[in-house]
């Protein structure tokens, strides 16, 4: 019985994840927009900002899980729009580095801008009891995926 309970909750827990990461990029989608950029920009924006505005292109293919041919077509995007600039590295000439540019740092502050008020607009419902609940049941569910991200990338340790 206590089985049974178990996987009926996992099952529900799995359809309502499903749910929130399809409602999630569908947000995250239209408020890039708003912004004029499309979400694979956005975040290869956010990847570089991460990296202290500057990374390879084989690292933020890593990070973002983009093919090289993909990757290439989303920096070419962002260079014509002023927001990175691509450079070789002057030691090894196959190594090509992206920058964010003043402009491209000031769209990541209006990228963090638009996700702190939709998150607010989402939240406003919740008083702060079930918003540190929730961070915390979050914050351990984001855990155990790193832990078991970490596993199958990298295998069994």
């Amino acid at each position: 019985m206590e089985d049974e309970h178990r996987s009926s909750l996992l099952s529900s827990i799995s359809d309502m994840i499903r749910q929130l990461t399809w409602l999630s990029h569908r947000q995250s989608s239209q408020t890039m927009e708003r912004l004029g950029l499309t979400l694979s920009q956005a975040i290869l924006l956010i990847a570089l900002d991460a990296h202290q505005g500057r990374a390879t292109m084989s690292d933020l293919g890593r990070i973002t899980q983009h093919a090289p041919a993909t990757l290439t077509g989303i920096v070419d995007r962002l260079i014509a729009n002023d927001l990175v600039d691509r450079e070789r590295d002057e030691q090894d000439r196959r190594v090509v580095f992206v920058e964010l540019t003043d402009a491209g740092r000031k769209k990541i502050e209006a990228i963090n801008a638009e996700r702190y008020r939709d998150m607010s607009q989402l939240m406003e419902q919740f008083n702060n009891q079930e918003l540190e609940l929730l961070s915390s049941i979050v914050e351990r569910f984001v855990h155990e995926l790193a832990r078991l991200d970490a596993a199958n990338y990298h295998g069994p340790r």
